[in-house]
């Protein structure tokens, strides 16, 4: 596939990668992305090269540019450790929204932009957002859920739409909305996305306030940041996610639809797979404190007919020992179909485009060094 083509796809090429840039620029800095419209990187100054931190790239509203879009996290970087990366569309909306699915010349600005973003600074990709408000929160849920093998999470703020053109991986979702949103009316919103997130098997935390649409335009017209507005949890999303970042505990959700009765079902790692004891990563070979169970045919396709046929009683309960780090990033590379039917195999695993990259990005990484 053209990078032409992944782009008219939703796909975003970029992935982070060993720093080779120079010294790092701290503080807010324009990005230059070929546009007339371009946007803002901003590294807080609590950056430090060679610990890696989280990034959330940020979308605006309609008629709305980089600036508004700054407003949703800007308060809380510092404090968070986060790098907010804050394109413009090219239009007066981003084209997902414009063209109801259809992606183009925004999906491609963003991509480089994120490149550009990885070969300077040190990102976390176990650590990566995309956020929104309004047509911006339609796209980030369409972009996280397209590419889900990139973004761990998705935030947003008052969506209208989501039109992704595939699901891939499983990223956490934050949604709200307000109940008298006139321009964005929630019932016909939120109210209809987020159970079909749900169905789709996604962990998803949603909140509803009383009031009408809230955002970073409006907030900065009354003189307050996002953080400070009190009518709804918009402000407060970030804490949650944050605190999972920082403790670099985050539950991995892998969703995948029963083949036999279509429910959307959520596998958590972090409680049905027990921790065990130390030793070397059957992936990236790295010897670790403690391990966790990879099971090599997900737990929740244990009673599908397909597999009694497919694989004998030793098979379907085989286990692989990995670190935390390459364990989460199948979660989120792969759902449970996928490692049912083609990666029930360590050596499958193993030669997976995605999984290679990441495990020989983690291999020359020594043990604690994923947390920022």
């Amino acid at each position: 596939m053209t990078e032409k083509d992944a782009h008219e796809e939703g796909r975003l090429r970029a992935r982070p990668v060993e720093l080779t840039a120079g010294p790092p620029t701290i503080g807010l800095q324009p990005i230059g992305t070929g546009g007339t419209r371009d946007g803002y990187l901003y590294v807080p100054a609590t950056y430090r090269t060679g610990h890696l931190a989280p990034l959330v790239v940020l979308l605006h509203g309609a008629g709305e540019d980089a600036r508004d879009g700054l407003a949703l996290l800007r308060e809380q970087a510092d404090a968070a450790k986060l790098i907010l990366l804050v394109p413009s569309s090219r239009e007066y909306t981003w084209d997902v929204v414009i063209g109801r699915g259809r992606y183009g010349n925004d999906v491609a600005t963003i991509d480089r932009a994120l490149e550009e973003t990885f070969y300077r600074y040190a990102v976390d990709p176990t650590r990566i957002a995309v956020a929104g408000y309004s047509d911006g929160a339609s796209c980030a849920l369409s972009l996280g859920i397209t590419n889900g093998d990139l973004f761990t999470h998705v935030l947003a703020f008052s969506p209208g739409i989501m039109t992704p053109a595939r699901q891939r991986g499983s990223p956490r979702i934050f949604v709200s909305h307000g109940t008298r949103d006139r321009w964005l009316p929630i019932d016909r919103c939120s109210r209809t996305i987020v159970p079909r997130l749900e169905r789709a098997g996604y962990s998803v935390r949603y909140r509803e306030f009383e009031g009408g649409p809230c955002g970073p335009a409006r907030d900065r017209v009354r003189g307050r940041g996002l953080a400070h507005c009190r009518a709804c949890p918009n402000g407060v999303a970030w804490t949650s996610i944050y605190t999972a970042w920082q403790t670099n505990r985050r539950s991995v959700g892998t969703s995948s639809l029963d083949a036999e009765g279509g429910d959307a079902k959520i596998e958590n790692v972090s409680k049905m797979n027990g921790g065990v004891k130390g030793g070397a990563c059957g992936l990236c070979d790295r010897t670790v404190q403690r391990l966790t169970r990879h099971h090599l045919v997900p737990r929740t396709r244990h009673k599908n007919k397909r597999n009694k046929k497919t694989f004998d009683r030793r098979e379907v309960h085989q286990t692989v020992d990995l670190c935390s780090p390459c364990h989460r990033h199948i979660h989120t590379v792969l759902d449970n179909k996928e490692l049912e039917r083609a990666y029930n195999t360590l050596e499958a695993l193993k030669a997976h485009p995605d999984v290679e990259m990441f495990v020989a990005w983690i291999r020359r990484k020594p043990h604690g060094t994923t947390a920022s």
